[in-house]
């Protein structure tokens, strides 16, 4: 168990969990309680008009987010963990159920279509996207299976919050 300490003496948080989950409203919420710069991977792995930057300038842009002594980043991106997991001091996972997921990005399309959100990269409003809706519904078997076995590997404090019920109660802890 991570003590609510150990999480405010943390400088390098990475907040990982399915799209929907609310990585980057966590993000934000302990970048404003702990002091820490917030970093958002989809700010730094999509171009203007939802175009992918290649594989080797998202990566240079994520090493230098990371070369910093203090941040906490969203975003799981698995191929571009390396370096940040190895420069974590801390990780934590919302691990929601799909349901949960769904009924929040679906209410995100909603509510911000058009818009782009302060977590994405610039000129990529929200909008409906039928296949990163079934990659959102898939997750749980196609992209947990592989972030769990990382996880489990590496020798760093986890917060493992499995429902938004915990989650808020771990940030009240963390408010005290």
């Amino acid at each position: 168990m991570v003590s609510p300490a150990q999480v405010r003496d943390a400088r390098r948080i990475c907040v990982l969990g399915c799209s929907g989950a609310g990585k980057s409203t966590l993000t934000r919420e302990l970048s404003g309680l702990l002091g820490l710069p917030a970093v958002h991977l989809d700010k730094l792995h999509w171009a203007p008009g939802w175009v992918e930057r290649s594989d080797a300038e998202t990566q240079a842009r994520i090493d230098e987010a990371v070369a910093g002594d203090r941040w906490v980043i969203d975003g799981n991106f698995s191929r571009y963990s390396a370096r940040r997991f190895e420069r974590a001091d801390l990780l934590v996972w919302l691990d929601y159920p799909r349901r949960i997921c769904m009924q929040r990005v679906l209410k995100r399309v909603w509510t911000t279509s058009g818009t782009v959100r302060p977590d994405m990269g610039e000129g990529c409003p929200e909008r409906l996207d039928v296949e990163f809706l079934r990659w959102v519904w898939h997750w749980e078997a196609t992209q947990r299976p592989g972030l769990l076995d990382r996880v489990q590997d590496l020798a760093l404090p986890l917060v493992w919050l499995r429902h938004p019920v915990e989650t808020e109660a771990w940030l009240a802890g963390l408010r005290r």
